[in-house]
């Protein structure tokens, strides 16, 4: 059996061990690890838009990192990237908050937050997509902050909350403006990034990208991965 808040329980019926289906008909395909775990669960169900391909991951809280303070506005965040496997330590205990990330690392942790990690295509499909959505590209160069927003949207295709007007005030290139400014009208943003009353905000676009950062963008853009659906 499966629950979550949107499609409350559903009763599975075994094909296999590592296939089952619902009381609707819809798929549900569990992935193992060589050690036997599981690790990810795919589910197809027309119930909900949102959930038309559901893909989540089995959580495993890992430890605390010395040099992310309890008082840091980043902690959930990282924790959460860290428990999914998305983000990890950089070496032994450190996660090294304020350190940059390559375009190949940020393009790593793109594919395993958007959830097809490991599925056969589907990855090939959005590395692909991904490097064709900034210009320039070059996995061992340092990512910046307006690259890591457009590869953002390029995988969420998101659209542009209409009840919040947002204008970025500062430099960001034409090519970049407008995953911005879309990722800012839903609340995507690092917590160093303030929107003011009337919706205008600095995101110092071409800065390099601090890994706090990184997991800040990544869970508020994919966090629908942290909820724990009982299995």
């Amino acid at each position: 059996m499966v629950e979550d808040a949107t499609i409350g329980k559903q009763k599975l019926r075994m094909i296999h061990p590592l296939l089952f289906v619902d009381e609707d008909g819809s798929k549900i395909a569990f992935k193992e690890e060589k050690n036997g775990n599981i690790k990810y669960f795919y589910y197809s169900t027309p119930k909900n838009v949102s959930l038309a391909v559901a893909h989540s991951q089995k959580m495993d809280r890992k430890e605390t990192y010395s040099d992310v303070s309890n008082s840091s506005s980043y902690k959930t965040y990282i924790n959460n990237v860290s428990a999914l496997s998305i983000m990890g330590a950089k070496t032994g205990s450190k996660f090294d908050p304020t350190g940059t990330m390559t375009q190949g690392e940020f393009i790593d942790a793109l594919i395993k937050a958007h959830g097809w990690y490991g599925f056969p295509g589907d990855e090939a499909i959005n590395r692909q997509q991904l490097a064709a959505s900034i210009p320039d590209l070059n996995l061992s160069a340092p990512i910046s902050r307006q690259s890591a927003a457009v590869m953002i949207q390029t995988l969420k295709q998101l659209e542009p909350m209409a009840t919040s007007k947002v204008k970025l005030q500062d430099t960001a290139d034409a090519w970049a403006k407008d995953a911005i400014t879309t990722l800012a009208s839903q609340g995507i943003v690092d917590p160093d990034t303030k929107l003011s009353a009337d919706g205008s905000f600095t995101f110092r676009a071409k800065d390099l990208l601090k890994r706090q950062e990184a997991s800040a963008l990544i869970d508020l853009a994919f966090g629908y991965h942290s909820l724990l659906i009982k299995w």
